[in-house]
């Protein structure tokens, strides 16, 4: 998750969403799974696999360029 996003969820919902000094440096955010909504920690995970898998395909084609030979 993109560090706006987590600015907005810890802003919106302290209760649920939270944050550890350790973590600050990093896209993520903690959960309090017994005080999350069902539908919204779908929409948490769903979101992580597509941010994952964004930057992950991001790397495949960063390694792909500077893998060629030159020429």
């Amino acid at each position: 998750m993109d560090f706006d996003q987590r600015a907005e969820l810890l802003l919106e919902a302290p209760e649920v969403y939270y944050l550890r000094d350790h973590y600050k440096d990093y896209p993520v955010v903690l959960v309090r799974l017994s005080r999350i909504d069902t539908d919204a920690l779908r929409d948490l995970l769903r979101g992580a696999w597509h941010f994952v898998g964004s930057t992950t395909k991001a790397k495949r084609t960063i390694r792909k360029k500077d893998s060629r030979p030159a020429i």
